[in-house]
């Protein structure tokens, strides 16, 4: 659930997402060119946390961002939906009386 409701976020914010199944070699190759400019993981318990850095083979791969801009973008927009804080204009929440 909380995968499907970052797609449709990021896609409400005109941000590109494209799915397909990636190996590990091809994320690590795609930060070191900076191509991956960040990433990030998500959840119900960690809602979306960026991952500031992949490690394999005793090297270390950082995203451009590992900050995570987009991530935070996500988490703030989701967790404001969640919260009643912004307008729910995907029809997500429902009272519980």
């Amino acid at each position: 659930v909380t995968r499907d409701s970052v797609i449709k976020l990021a896609q409400s914010t005109n941000i590109d997402v494209i799915e397909s199944e990636l190996s590990i070699d091809e994320v690590l190759s795609a930060i070191s060119d900076g191509s991956c400019t960040e990433a990030f993981a998500c959840g119900t318990a960690a809602i979306v946390s960026p991952i500031s850095c992949l490690h394999d083979k005793g090297t270390d791969y950082i995203p451009k961002h590992p900050e995570g801009k987009i991530a935070n973008q996500m988490r703030d927009k989701l967790l404001g939906l969640q919260e009643g804080r912004i307008d729910d204009e995907f029809g997500w929440i429902k009272p519980v009386r």
